[in-house]
């Protein structure tokens, strides 16, 4: 585990042998049709992600099994070309074999609700199955969530011709997909105007049901979430879980994540109130509809931030974000064993480069391992990378990985003391950034070895840095206080 923990005086040290994780180098997923909006799902026992490309807008699945990524298939049929930008796009969700995707028309005006469902986790799909029973109003921002069964909710914004009087509604099946129910309203509860550009996110647990997404009455553009106890029959109460109070008359254009832990339920959003855009979480009793936790994630973060996305089971969580970096963006990533209140304890890098921009992550999680993807938008790439408890193989490498990496500063005299449990005959280069993305230091070592001290040879301005560790087929990083 990369673990910051102050100490007094002139040491800090960073200990990972608590609770090692693994973190995976990225690689890409072999494709060339496009890179946009990715999502991941863990489904029949393998990661399943999927992508869409523009002009021609379509849409695209692979699964990662046995080391390796499937070739890709098309998802959406011939002719029809599904709603997909660098900001918004389909949304899917997966139970045991069964995977839904949804998704509308990139004509809004005369758009629909479709889902493609798989029941041979990712495989091959359905051909498309209409959700809506619209006439003239507009659907956008479809979603979804599978229940027990492999019965899916999906949620959209509804608009109506005029594309004005909008709400979030959600339709359930209760035959696998087959047939769909009228939908029902969401957001009529709390008397709101969800944003109109900004996509919601639904989830649900046993009878709960939650739909959150961003409010725009009177340009307030905080979060609110409307509430069901009956499996969307009814939707009877709702919440802020974001008091944030962010006036602004312009779109934001970012949705939220969320997922329940008993009674309580967990969300993630972007909100600019501070005058930069930050990732926070908040946390509601969805009995009481009163307000837990409410704070940012990462508050010394020296950028933007954006798209959060969060997953895990019982108290293990993950959550993944893209931050500005150096001129471009870069994928963080925080964790907690012990629910809600551990995440941004510890923050880590998924995958960072100077000029470089990275977006739009997701994740998915199963049995010890963090499933992540994102865009780089610099190479037009879809990335896969994994964060691991324990000690599984990478994808790019058969060789033992490290499972312990300690890293103490000594500002008296200059250096940093490095140990480790790699197994690397190699080379490998030292990188130190400041957290605006700065390289303050850098240095190359013959090899990592177990026990090395490594002298700066100028003076560090005390305060958080990002330390990256590279050899061949090898990235391990970190953050680091002098």
């Amino acid at each position: 585990m990369r673990k910051l923990l102050s100490i007094a005086f002139y040491f800090v040290l960073l200990n990972a042998s608590a609770q090692s994780l693994f973190f995976q180098n990225p690689v890409p997923v072999p494709n060339t049709q496009g890179y946009l909006w990715p999502r991941i799902v863990y489904t029949n026992n393998h990661p399943f992600i999927t992508w869409g490309s523009a002009f021609p807008f379509n849409l695209y699945g692979s699964s990662l099994i046995g080391g390796s990524f499937t070739t890709p298939i098309q998802l959406n049929p011939v002719g029809y070309e599904p709603y997909i930008q660098s900001w918004t796009g389909p949304e899917m969700d997966a139970i045991s074999d069964t995977v839904f995707v949804v998704f509308t028309d990139v004509n809004t005006q005369t758009a629909h609700v479709y889902a493609v469902r798989s029941i041979d986790g990712g495989l091959s799909f359905s051909d498309t199955i209409r959700v809506d029973f619209l006439s003239t109003d507009v659907p956008r921002f479809p979603n979804v969530t599978l229940r027990p069964g492999g019965n899916p909710l999906i949620n959209f914004l509804r608009f109506d011709q005029n594309m004005a009087n909008q709400s979030y509604v959600v339709s359930r099946s209760d035959n696998g997909g087959i047939s769909f129910l009228p939908d029902v309203n969401a957001t009529s509860i709390l008397a709101a105007k969800p944003c109109d550009c900004c996509p919601g996110y639904i989830t649900a647990d046993e009878n709960k049901v939650a739909v959150v997404f961003r409010n725009s009455v009177n340009n307030q553009r905080d979060f609110n979430t409307g509430l069901s106890f009956d499996t969307a029959s009814t939707f009877s109460a709702g919440a802020a879980v974001d008091t944030n109070n962010w006036i602004i008359g312009v779109c934001p254009s970012s949705g939220p994540s969320a997922l329940f832990r008993g009674d309580s339920l967990i969300s993630v959003f972007m909100n600019g109130a501070s005058g930069n855009s930050r990732v926070y979480l908040s946390t509601i009793n969805v009995n009481t509809q009163q307000i837990g936790q409410h704070r940012q994630i990462f508050s010394n973060a020296g950028g933007n931030q954006n798209v959060p996305r969060l997953a895990g089971s019982g108290d293990t969580l993950g959550l993944v974000w893209d931050q500005t970096f150096n001129g471009g963006r870069m994928i963080m990533f925080t964790h907690s064993t012990t629910g809600a209140s551990g995440l941004g304890v510890e923050v880590d890098t998924i995958a960072w480069g100077n000029n470089t921009f990275l977006s739009n992550p997701d994740i998915a999680y199963h049995n010890g391992v963090f499933h992540i993807t994102y865009s780089n938008i610099s190479t037009l790439e879809v990335f896969y990378s994994s964060v691991s408890f324990g000690n599984p193989q990478s994808l790019a490498d058969n060789s033992a990985p490290c499972t312990e990496l300690n890293v103490v500063t000594n500002t008296v005299k200059n250096e940093m003391e490095i140990s480790t449990t790699c197994n690397f005959n190699t080379s490998a280069k030292i990188a130190l950034y400041d957290l605006n993305g700065r390289q303050v230091f850098s240095t190359n070592l013959k090899s990592i070895e177990k026990h090395q001290s490594v002298y700066l040879d100028k003076n560090i301005t005390p305060g958080i840095y990002l330390l990256e560790i590279a050899g061949t087929n090898f990235k391990k990083s970190l953050k680091v206080k002098f």
